[in-house]
């Protein structure tokens, strides 16, 4: 295609790019042809004989009686409506496609086409008002809510099920019988705390110690020696709930401790009790909320128990190793044990 051009030069041609096709016009005629700047659509052979007749001469007699062609001028600045309205007189189509403007007719509109191009953005906004480039699309995290609930927990079922294991794992020891405070039970020695770690990692803190608290207050489990290692736990071989009453509860989120106010004196929260009843049901709420409170403490202390025994364990392990590669390098060294 670039041959053909530089062809159309040499035959004395005046040639323009525009857009996606050369226009060739013969200054002497004032003929024109328009050549695409990619060979498709018309073969090379075809293009070739449209350039030898546009590049020849006119016969004199014609050239005589033949009109001069005066190429049609246009407003550019007629409104849009007519130039649109002219453009359809003369065939010239306008379309939109795809976000851009595309303008299709005969060669002899290409002024009127050319026209339209130059003004593509009021045609554009006469033809599609709200063009798709224009339009502000909402993202979805702006128009979107997603609320996760948070997941609900079956406490009891979650403790029966972390009972069965620390069970089986009774069994695999033998299950040795064992009582706590009349009733008969199995030991098991194991770190509770590393056993929940392994078989329930979903957990979060809160909540191993909220299961944790109900094993033990439903009594299926008693830590009985904080300080052996392992240490020792009271297991019930049988599960009962213990006439507790536990519903599914949401996971408790986080919150910031609050700090624990001093409760009032007694004698001060109970001098206006109405009658012996009353006072007696208050004291024993009071030694109920005290006993929970020291059971709980009481199992977060076994808990930490268990961690710190198992870091002197390994630290006892260590120094052993450490001095046996100080053994060694001494006697490698020559210096003797």
């Amino acid at each position: 295609m670039n041959q053909l051009i530089r062809d159309a030069r040499k035959a004395g041609l005046h040639t323009e790019l525009q857009g996606w096709k050369w226009q060739l016009t013969n200054p002497e005629t004032g003929g024109r042809v328009f050549v695409p700047t990619q060979g498709a659509g018309r073969s090379l052979s075809h293009l070739r004989a449209d350039l030898r007749r546009l590049a020849e001469p006119p016969a004199p007699m014609a050239a005589a009686v033949a009109p001069a062609r005066v190429e049609e001028e246009y407003d550019v600045a007629m409104p849009v409506e007519e130039l649109l309205g002219l453009a359809a007189k003369q065939g010239v189509r306008a379309e939109v496609r795809g976000g851009l403007l595309a303008v299709s007719g005969p060669f002899d509109a290409e002024p009127l086409a050319r026209l339209l191009r130059d003004r593509s953005v009021e045609v554009l906004a006469h033809l599609n008002p709200r063009v798709e480039s224009e339009v502000e699309v909402p993202k979805i995290r702006d128009v979107a809510r997603i609320d996760i609930p948070a997941p609900v927990r079956n406490v009891a079922g979650d403790a029966q099920e972390l009972w069965r294991i620390i069970r089986g794992l009774a069994a695999e020891q033998g299950d040795e019988a064992h009582p706590n405070a009349g009733v008969q039970g199995v030991m098991w020695r194991g770190a509770l705390a590393r056993v929940v770690r392994e078989a329930m990692p979903q957990w979060a803190d809160d909540y191993r110690k909220d299961v944790s608290v109900y094993l033990e207050r439903s009594g299926h489990m008693k830590c009985q020696s904080r300080n052996a290692n392992p240490p020792v736990w009271w297991v019930r071989p049988e599960w009962n709930n213990g006439g507790l009453t536990v519903t599914k509860t949401a996971a408790k989120a986080k919150a910031t401790p609050k700090p624990r106010t001093p409760e009032p004196a007694l004698a001060a929260g109970l001098a206006d009790a109405a009658d012996p009843l009353t006072m007696l049901q208050a004291v024993a709420k009071r030694i109920s909320d005290a006993e929970t409170r020291a059971d709980d403490a009481e199992l977060m202390a076994a808990m930490l128990e268990e961690e710190l025994t198992k870091v002197r364990g390994e630290r006892d392990e260590y120094k052993a190793q450490l001095d046996q590669f100080r053994d060694t390098f001494r006697v490698l060294a020559g210096g003797g044990k």
